[in-house]
């Protein structure tokens, strides 16, 4: 379907009020994420919002005191929010309060991307560190790298798919696939 010449295909969003405090401290949208009941989380560098899609109202701000940026978001299943940062997953629940701030491994990488691998679990793509699994229950840790067969330390991405495959996207043009293993 073709449009109308000079008729705009994207409106720029602006909550309600514009000078919202929660709004200002914003430096820009890197995440987004989908919540339940109509509402959407955004985060930037060191700020996270809850929107209400429907009346275009912040609802909670966030703003963390570690002075750090968010690599990566992830809602899980009880729906809490996960953000990787440089070395950290910070926790919150639904409402944007701090439950925990976890170091991963030795702390130097960011981590790029979260993917849940069952209760307690997760995987995560370290820039320059491999792969990580990370129980969030003990804290206990072991990082893949290029010795465990990865082609490349950068990682960027994992999927988990239906087969309990890990798919591993990496720096130079490359994906790795594998099964997942036991913590």
């Amino acid at each position: 379907m073709k449009r109308p010449a000079g008729q705009k295909q994207f409106q720029v969003f602006s909550p309600d009020p514009p000078d919202d405090p929660g709004f200002a401290m914003m430096t820009s949208f890197k995440h987004i994420l989908p919540l339940p009941d109509k509402r959407i989380l955004l985060a930037g560098s060191n700020t996270i919002v809850i929107l209400n899609t429907v009346t275009n109202k912040i609802l909670h701000s966030f703003k963390t005191e570690l002075g750090i940026d968010l690599y990566s978001a992830y809602l899980d299943k009880n729906h809490d929010v996960w953000f990787g940062a440089s070395g950290k997953l910070l926790h919150l629940n639904e409402n944007l309060q701090l439950i925990e701030i976890l170091t991963v491994g030795n702390g130097l990488y960011n981590i790029e991307c979260i993917a849940e691998d069952g209760p307690g679990s997760f995987w995560l793509a370290l820039l320059g560190g491999g792969v990580c699994r990370f129980n969030r229950v003990t804290h206990h840790y072991i990082n893949y790298t290029t010795r465990n067969g990865l082609y490349n330390n950068t990682t960027y991405g994992i999927l988990k798919d239906r087969m309990a495959n890990l798919w591993i996207s990496t720096d130079r043009k490359s994906v790795v696939h594998g099964k997942s293993v036991d913590l």
